[in-house]
This record gives structure tokens, C-alpha cells and sequence, in this order.
């Protein structure tokens, strides 16, 4: 990892975070993984994303500006695509990095990221890096949108470090299927992905305390039975019951859950971030009163 600098001590963060990811982060994101991995793996990983890339856009987005060589290389290529792509495909190309059998960089990498989005105010934030010899155990690293950054480094990202637990794929999964929605401004598809994390941390709960063998528990249950049966069983207690169903609430207003009917609402994205939040706090006070 690069020392701290001397500018970034004595620089303020900025006040609002931009969804746009500027060429200077686009080149300092390049140029510290070429650096941390060492050339002949980052040509490695550049060719196996250059496959993702053309599998999922068919084709690069290339700028003549970039190039300073006559017949360029696949790697190069991707490169080229990387700085001349659109933002949600800047994404792509990194989430995919992670993914390639010849990274090596660990969490490092991934912090190093990090650190350069959050120096310029890009909203966004890569989820932990775990490595396993388990491929089923493995957690990639994936973005992640910060509409606020307190409550984002606060509520959001220590939620997802408490679901990393391979106990806790399933909702994982989910809260991390969710965001990719969110991303995509696919609300609905979002906050149903959200609601149902929840019900899985519940049931998830549930059967490592043993209570998915007591003739009461349901495997099919929803949020709100869900959350009656674990108060019933001492898993928290009962001053939750209206906190914690407050999301299958929310849930079934705004999505397509329970049906909408012809006109359903209209969603807004300060809606969705509300109920990210409100999910991933209850989620984080359920995973700590349980024990787990």
C-alpha cells in the first residue's frame, strides 16, 4: 500500500458524492492495480476481463486518444475500455478484476480502491474481499452505491461485514442482489431482493440456534411470522415486533412482493435508500441480539 500523502491529510472530503467516476480516478484505478499486481498478472487479469467484456457488451469502447500503439492487445484494449466506457461499465470492469483466477491482491487492492473513489467523492464502495478453498465460500468484492456517505460507512458496509459469515450466504446474496438493483434503478426488483435478506438472516438465525426442528417454526414463513416466532422463542425481545416488521411494511407498499394491483406507486430513490437502511440497521440489532 502507497504512504499517505501530505495533500490528502489536509484535504477536506467532498460535501457531495457524484456518480460519475472521472478519467483521473479511471487511470489511478489502472495504474494501482498494474502496480500492486505486478505486470504479468495484471495482463492476465486484463485478458480474462477483455473475454467478460466482449461476452457482456460485444464489443470496447475505445478512444484513438489512448492509444499509443498500432495493433493493440487484448489487455490494451480493455484498457481502452475502461477509460472511455460509461460509468456503470467502469463498474463492471472492476467488480469483474476480483473475479479473474489470476488476481492476487486481496483486501489490499480492494482498499486501495477504495480509498482513490473515496478522495474524489465517488459514490461508490466495493464490499470486503474473502478468499476461500471453498468456491462456494468465497465472497468477490462488489460496488456498492453511496447515496450517503455517513450513514453508508455507518449502517450499509458493517452490515455486509456481519454477512460475509458463510452462515449467512443466502442473505448475503440477497442484500448484495439488492444493491445491484438499486444500482440499476431497478426499485422493485430491489426492495423485494432487500425484505426477503431480512427473512433469510431470521431463518438463518433460526437454524443455528437449533429452533428450525421446533414443530412452530415454518421454513416458508414471512417477515411477520417470522419475527413473532423468534420473540416467542427469547431470540430478542418483544419491543422489536413493530421495528422489525416495519420492513415487510414498507416492503409490500412499494414493490410487487404481494401484487400491486393496475397502478401501483410510484417509487423514488430516496425511498429505496431509506429502506436500505432501515433493512441492513435491523438486520445488524437482530445478528447482535441473537447471539449468533
Amino acid at each position: 500500500m502507497f504512504p499517505e500523502r501530505f495533500s490528502e491529510r489536509h484535504k477536506q472530503p467532498p460535501d457531495i458524492l457524484s456518480d460519475e467516476i472521472p478519467e483521473e480516478v479511471r487511470f489511478r484505478i489502472m495504474h494501482t492495480l498494474q502496480i500492486l499486481q505486478g505486470q504479468p498478472s495484471f495482463i492476465s487479469i486484463m485478458d480474462w476481463v477483455g473475454d467478460f467484456v466482449l461476452m457482456a457488451c460485444g464489443r470496447f469502447s475505445c478512444r484513438s486518444s489512448f492509444r499509443t500503439y498500432t495493433v493493440p492487445s487484448k489487455a490494451e484494449l480493455v484498457v481502452e475500455h475502461f477509460m472511455a466506457c460509461t460509468n456503470d461499465e467502469a463498474i463492471d470492469v472492476i467488480e469483474s478484476v476480483f473475479k479473474s483466477s489470476a488476481y492476487r491482491g486481496g483486501q489490499s487492492i480492494v482498499d486501495a480502491i477504495n480509498r482513490i473513489l473515496r478522495e474524489r467523492g465517488v459514490g461508490y464502495e466495493f464490499s470486503e474481499f474473502v478468499s476461500s478453498t471453498n468456491e462456494q465460500d468465497r465472497r468477490y468484492p462488489r460496488a456498492t452505491k453511496k447515496s450517503n456517505d455517513f450513514l453508508h460507512g455507518t449502517v450499509v458496509m458493517p452490515c455486509l461485514r456481519l454477512l460475509n459469515d458463510p452462515r449467512f450466504k443466502v442473505a448475503n446474496d440477497e442484500f448484495l442482489q439488492a444493491y445491484g438493483d438499486y444500482r440499476n434503478a431497478n426499485f422493485d426488483h430491489a426492495l423485494t431482493s432487500c425484505g426477503s435478506a431480512f427473512e433469510s438472516v431470521l431463518k438463518t438465525i433460526c437454524c443455528i440456534k437449533g429452533l428450525d426442528s421446533d414443530p412452530d417454526y415454518n421454513p416458508k414463513a414471512t417477515l411477520a411470522p417470522l419475527v413473532r416466532f423468534c420473540i416467542q422463542k427469547g431470540v430478542f425481545d418483544s419491543m422489536y415486533e413493530n421495528a422489525f416488521i416495519s420492513v415487510a411494511t414498507i416492503r409490500n407498499a412499494l414493490s410487487s412482493a404481494h401484487g400491486r394491483g393496475p397502478q401501483g406507486p410510484v417509487v423514488t430513490n430516496q425511498q429505496v435508500e431509506h429502506f436500505f437502511n432501515l433493512t441492513a440497521t435491523h438486520m445488524r440489532i437482530a445478528l447482535s441480539l441473537s447471539g449468533v
